[in-house]
């Protein structure tokens, strides 16, 4: 079963105190009355303390550095990139840029991951382009977090429009 579940918000609920990058905030999952559907909710340090919410779930987590200016990128421009990596083979010299596109991808519900295969140390996904009978095969190439902010921004830089200032 697939949960559709928000992405952090910009500001705390409560208070409507946007988060800075980097800054700490709690979010729980709520139950909407749905069945199985859950609405996420994010709170400032401040007003989490206020008084306990009833959650199904609920964690702290920070908002990322670097989210000051988040950078829109079309799915069929996401997919026509990592396209032209595949059929050109230069996915197999920049793997990491390829892998980080296929996982754009499917966040964004253009391929779906069908199997996920141990390699070695490593890990291989299957994805399948949703609505198709294509299939790709990708390697994890085990990155750290500083190397996915980094080709986070190299894809950033790819897509962005003159006077972007990137």
């Amino acid at each position: 079963m697939d949960w559709k579940i928000d992405k952090g918000a910009a500001a705390c609920l409560a208070c409507g105190r946007g988060f800075s990058p980097g800054e700490e905030f709690f979010s729980g999952l709520e139950e909407t009355g749905a069945e199985e559907e859950f609405a996420r909710r994010d709170f400032c340090p401040a007003c989490w303390a206020k008084g306990p919410r009833p959650f199904f779930s609920h964690w702290r987590t920070k908002r990322p550095a670097g989210q000051g200016e988040v950078t829109f990128v079309e799915r069929a421009s996401l997919e026509e990139c990592f396209r032209s990596l595949w059929e050109s083979g230069e996915g197999a010299k920049r793997p990491k840029l390829l892998y980080v596109l296929a996982l754009l991808l499917v966040r964004r519900k253009v391929f779906r991951l069908e199997e996920v295969e141990r390699e070695g140390l490593g890990l291989r996904l299957k994805l399948k382009r949703v609505g198709s009978t294509e299939r790709f095969t990708v390697d994890d190439p085990r990155l750290g977090l500083t190397e996915v902010d980094a080709l986070l921004g190299e894809v950033g830089g790819l897509f962005a429009g003159p006077g972007s200032g990137r």
